[in-house]
């Protein structure tokens, strides 16, 4: 009933108050926390930190995405979320891994990164 009103959304038991109802009591901040961030933006970052850097580990990509990940996550479930976003990253031809696991831009990506 209250996920019909769009009072609430999540799914259990990580619920959490809706945007419109985070708007309504000033609760913006604890809204984005809960929900986090979505795949595209985990995904600039990713892009944004390979180019400044060239390569990273797998460790340092959890770095970077671990508080933007929603805070009702377990440890298991972020590393499986970055996990699978790397995975369809790779897919995608947008990042690839070395003889040393590390992570670095796709050579189709570091070109098309040349004319920005």
């Amino acid at each position: 009933m209250l996920r019909k009103r769009k009072l609430i959304e999540g799914r259990k038991p990580h619920l959490y108050v809706s945007k419109r109802i985070a708007k309504a009591t000033n609760k913006e901040v604890e809204y984005t926390l809960r929900k986090g961030f979505d795949d595209a933006e985990c995904r600039e970052w990713i892009i944004k930190a390979l180019k400044d850097h060239t390569v990273l580990s797998r460790q340092q990509i959890n770095e970077l995405l671990w508080s933007k990940l929603p805070i009702d996550y377990t440890e298991e479930q972020k590393l499986r979320k970055v996990g699978n976003l790397l995975t369809k990253m790779r897919k995608n031809k947008e990042i690839q891994t070395d003889e040393n696991r590390l992570w670095h831009l796709s050579e189709q990506n570091e070109n098309l990164s040349e004319f920005k």
